[in-house]
């Protein structure tokens, strides 16, 4: 999709004059260096073209534009006020994917993650989601709810619903699936529909054999225990293996050379 630049910070009002990492920097670097990504070390860049159609771009570096939402958050939101979410997602995804142990335990243990200051830090991983999902939004001209910001502020309800969940066939072919990070297309439903009173959004986010799901005021015929809720020391995983035993083998034979 082909964004244009919006004037104002979604989260403040004021001039926006910085863009989010829709893939973050520090997610990039963490596993694939600082760049540049040349020659061994490069890297490929899938997304839709503003025709919906699959493109495929070369990646530079981990600050490439391409990876980056339009200006539409203000330095002082983005560099000040949630700089703390930014933080504690960094410590959260590095424990996920230095502790392969979460998927025999079949939870996070968000002491573990953030130590006993988790309660804290929970909120603040929970809160940089609420903004990576405001700043896509926004860049899409599509309105951010007014919980998302006053959440941010810390006055709002939690109202986005967060799932974790793991790709047992990422996890199968570690480390080669590794190195996989990305977002999931956005979902709308406007508030017409249901007899709704505001706009439902459903997305995704995924980097090694971690899946994150976010459902804002999305309509769900059931519930499950798998949801993040703040205040709450753990969250069960969900695991799942979207390939069937044929396209495993597949994969198997492309990567290794043989089969099993």
């Amino acid at each position: 999709m082909k964004w244009s630049e919006p004037l104002n910070c979604w989260i403040c009002g004021k001039h926006a004059d910085t863009g989010e990492h829709k893939i973050k920097k520090s997610l990039l670097t963490y596993i694939y260096g600082k760049g540049p990504y040349k020659g061994d070390n490069s890297l490929s860049h899938f997304r839709k073209d503003e025709n919906g159609r699959d493109f495929l771009k070369e990646l530079q570096g981990p600050n490439a534009k391409q990876i980056k939402f339009p200006k539409n958050i203000c330095s002082q939101c983005n560099n000040v006020k949630t700089q703390p979410f930014d933080f504690a997602y960094d410590a959260f995804y590095k424990y996920l994917i230095e502790n392969k142990s979460i998927i025999d335990d079949g939870f996070i243990d968000f002491e573990k993650v953030f130590g006993s200051n988790w309660r804290f830090e929970q909120e603040n991983l929970y809160k940089y989601f609420l903004k990576l999902l405001g700043c896509d939004l926004d860049a899409h001209h599509l309105p951010v709810p007014d919980d998302i910001v006053n959440c941010i502020n810390g006055i709002g309800d939690y109202r986005l619903e967060v799932e974790f969940s793991i790709n047992l066939d990422k996890y199968l072919f570690d480390p080669y699936f590794k190195g996989l990070i990305g977002t999931g297309d956005l979902s709308y439903l406007s508030k017409d529909i249901y007899s709704n009173d505001k706009n439902s959004y459903k997305w995704s986010i995924f980097f090694s054999y971690i899946n994150i799901d976010l459902w804002f005021d999305w309509p769900r015929y059931s519930k499950n225990n798998f949801s993040f809720r703040i205040g709450n020391k753990s969250v069960d995983l969900f695991c799942f293996s979207p390939l069937d035993n044929e396209q495993r083998i597949e994969v198997y034979k492309k990567i290794y050379g043989g089969c099993s």
